[in-house]
C-alpha cells in the first residue's frame, strides 16, 4: 500500500523494513532479515544521505543481521557494515558518542568470535585511549581488552586494565554490582593463582 501511494522509495518503508526483518530474524530466518534490511538500508541512503546517523543506524542493523546468520561466507559484508556504520558514527556523532561506542563493542564481539582478537583490541583502544569519561560502555570496552590479554597470556597488561574497568564499574554501578563482583573476584583470582605475570 505505501509503494502503490508513496512509492518504493519512500522514508516511510524504512521503518516497515526494519520491522519486518525484526519479525523474520526472531523465526530465525536471517536470510530474508538481510533482504529487508538492504532495502531499509538503500532507501535510508537516498533519502538521508549516506553520512546521516539513519543511514549509520540501518548499516549497524546489517552488519548485526549478517552476523546473526553465523556463516563464513558473510564475513565480508559482516566487516564491511560494521566499518561503514562505526565511521559514519564517528563523523555524525563524534568518537566519544555513546551510539559510536556501543557500536564499537558490537563489532570488536564479532570480531573476537571470527577469531580476529587483535583487530578487535585495536578497534577498542582506538577509543578507550581518549576516552576520559566514566561509562557502562567504556568499562565493556577496558573488559573485553583485558580478557584479550589474559587470553594471550598477558596477565600483567589484563590484570591493569580490569583493575581500570573496576574502577569505572565500581564508580558507575557500585561495588556490590554483579559485574563489579565478577571483575573483582576475577582480579583475586588472578592475584592468588601465582601465575607468571609477563
Amino acid at each position: 500500500m505505501v509503494i502503490s501511494c508513496e512509492g518504493d522509495s519512500s522514508a516511510v518503508l524504512i521503518g516497515i523494513y526494519r520491522e519486518m526483518a525484526r519479525t523474520e530474524q526472531m523465526k530465525g530466518r536471517h536470510e530474508q532479515a538481510i533482504h529487508y534490511l538492504l532495502q531499509a538500508h538503500s532507501i535510508c541512503q537516498a533519502v538521508y544521505k549516506k553520512l546521516s546517523e539513519k543511514a549509520a543506524h540501518t548499516g549497524l542493523l546489517l552488519a548485526k543481521a549478517y552476523a546473526a546468520a553465523g556463516r563464513s561466507e558473510y564475513n565480508e559484508n559482516t566487516n564491511k557494515y560494521f566499518t561503514e556504520s562505526l565511521s559514519v558514527y564517528q563523523i555524525v556523532l563524534g568518537a566519544a558518542d555513546p551510539q559510536t561506542q556501543n557500536t564499537r563493542v558490537e563489532f570488536s564481539k564479532w570480531l573476537i568470535q571470527i577469531g580476529k582478537t587483535q583487530e578487535a583490541y585495536k578497534t577498542l583502544q582506538e577509543a578507550v585511549g581518549s576516552e576520559t569519561e566514566y561509562s557502562e560502555t567504556v568499562a565493556e570496552m577496558l573488559s573485553i581488552m583485558g580478557s584479550i590479554h589474559l587470553a594471550d597470556g598477558k596477565i600483567q597488561k589484563g590484570y591493569q586494565l580490569l583493575k581500570k574497568c573496576l574502577e569505572i564499574q565500581t564508580a558507575v554501578y557500585g561495588s556490590q554490582h554483579s559485574k563489579s563482583k565478577e571483575t573483582q573476584n576475577l582480579l583475586t583470582a588472578l592475584q592468588k593463582s601465582g601465575a607468571s605475570w609477563e
